[in-house]
């Protein structure tokens, strides 16, 4: 038996011990998955923005104070 033989047959095992419902539920809940996850990637990018925002705001504000921001 070839190794090609080998893998093929491990793979077919794998298939026929795979439980269909579980698979089903893992189709349908990918997508959540994926759209949380974006979403908290948006979230953190926002998060990131503001904190730098605010920053340069105080920074600004510092330097443009009469008395030279001391």
């Amino acid at each position: 038996m070839s190794t090609i033989d080998t893998f093929l047959a491990e793979v077919r095992a794998e298939a026929r011990s795979l439980d269909p419902l579980k698979v089903v539920l893992t189709i349908v809940a990918a997508p959540f998955f994926v759209v949380g996850w974006l979403l908290g990637q948006a979230a953190r990018l926002l998060l990131v923005l503001v904190a730098f925002a605010w920053s340069a705001a105080v920074v600004g504000y510092r330097s443009a104070r009469p008395d030279g921001g001391t």
